[in-house]
């Protein structure tokens, strides 16, 4: 998780932020007050295990609004000991004419002379500022965007106002449904957090990230020297990487060798001539064992036609996918296999240039990539879809039916 500090000066009257919340006032008291300050912490509910996520981060915050178009911001993150290796140090500044955003590690940036103004929502290139902080202090309004009272929560043994917004993404392979919610303390009128959910088939809600606020300070003075700043002598210009591509559609697919449950070994060339889906996935990868169940569904239609699947785990610990087959073992049949690591990488994800899992390919008759899938989340109909365009007829698994609380 981040852990976030703000601080937030407003000296132009900013009643921008969540017009309509409040069961008394409709506006948050962060969004219209002289100046706000707020400790965050940002968790990342996403994780391969059900053991508390880890801190990412501590990141100070400042704003100071003066007229929507110049104001002051500043965001530098520090790392903690349970910071990853992969995260990246930032500082963002906003100097009320110009704005920089700056990897502290690579010390690298980027300026930006238009990200204002707030009416439109604050802008950040890298994508530093969270939906959660924005909308809280006042930076981003929840224009467009349905924003309604919900029932009353218990956290920790207190109650909270709750306003929730709810939002989709639909297209021909993908029907997705996400949840936001806002918890207000009722006798500050001040956010606790701030919470992200995937809503699921059935109706339940899963939870994949959260914001929450802490030690709020209002109309406290902040030194505005603080968004003077200039890039260090040894900084250079950030160059956007180029966007990642998996083996291209119409390449003949690698082969790739992997160990069965029974100890045989299995090679993609073992199925010369069959439509092949491979997946690769981890037992320690969350949105891996989120897919499992739709792999399954779609095993169940094709398993007696000559089509193969093989669910290939890697970048993973023999004991673990052990343990995950035996606990599977009544679950899933689909077939499984198991690749070795060589210095912690996994040969099979580097010939197929994949960077996360799970991820998924289609491989037709003649041998050749005729789909590749990256990630999966609840809704995700791209492989049904692929392999209808190879002439296989799959049913799409219907959305169970909410029942009525």
């Amino acid at each position: 998780m981040y852990r976030f500090s703000i601080n937030f000066i407003s000296i132009g009257a900013l009643a921008l932020g969540l017009a309509g919340i409040g069961h008394a006032d409709p506006i948050l008291a962060s969004t219209h007050a002289d100046t706000v300050q707020v400790d965050v912490l940002h968790w990342n509910l996403v994780r391969p295990t059900k053991e508390q996520p880890i801190v990412l981060a501590q990141t100070t915050i400042e704003h100071v609004a003066v007229d929507q178009k110049h104001d002051l911001i500043r965001l530098e993150s520090d790392k903690l000991s349970t910071t990853p290796s992969y995260y990246q140090q930032y500082l963002l500044v906003h100097n009320g004419n110009k704005q920089f955003e700056y990897f502290i590690d690579k010390k690298q940036y980027i300026t930006d002379n238009n990200a204002l103004p707030i009416d439109k929502g604050f802008k950040s290139d890298l994508g530093l500022f969270s939906d959660g902080i924005s909308r809280t202090i006042g930076t981003h309004p929840l224009t467009g965007v349905l924003v309604s009272p919900d029932n009353d929560e218990t956290l920790d043994g207190k109650t909270y106002h709750v306003y929730s917004a709810r939002n989709s993404y639909k297209n021909d392979e993908l029907d997705l449904h996400f949840l936001r919610k806002l918890y207000v303390d009722p006798k500050t009128n001040l956010a606790i957090r701030y919470s992200f959910y995937t809503v699921e088939k059935d109706g339940s809600l899963k939870e994949f990230g959260r914001e929450e606020f802490s030690n709020w300070k209002i109309n406290k003075r902040i030194d505005q020297k603080i968004f003077s700043w200039t890039p260090p002598a040894d900084a250079v210009a950030y160059v956007a990487p180029k966007p990642h591509e998996m083996i291209a559609v119409g390449e003949t697919a690698p082969n790739i060798t992997a160990v069965t449950p029974s100890g045989d070994t299995v090679n993609l060339s073992d199925y010369k001539g069959k439509i092949v889906i491979i997946d690769f996935w981890a037992t320690w990868c969350g949105p891996c064992q989120k897919s499992m169940p739709h792999l399954e569904h779609i095993y169940e239609q094709i398993k007696d036609k000559n089509i193969a699947v093989l669910a290939v785990c890697v970048l993973d610990e023999k004991d673990a996918y052990s343990k995950w087959l035996e606990t599977n073992k009544t679950k899933y049949s689909f077939p499984v296999a198991f690749e070795a690591k060589e210095s912690s990488q996994s040969p099979s994800l580097l010939k197929y240039k994949v960077e996360g899992i799970p991820a998924t390919f289609v491989i037709d008759q003649n041998g050749k990539i005729a789909t590749s899938i990256s990630g999966y989340m609840s809704g995700d109909t791209r492989l049904e879809t692929a392999l209808q365009k190879l002439g296989v007829s799959v049913e799409i698994e219907k959305p169970a039916t909410a029942s009525a609380n």
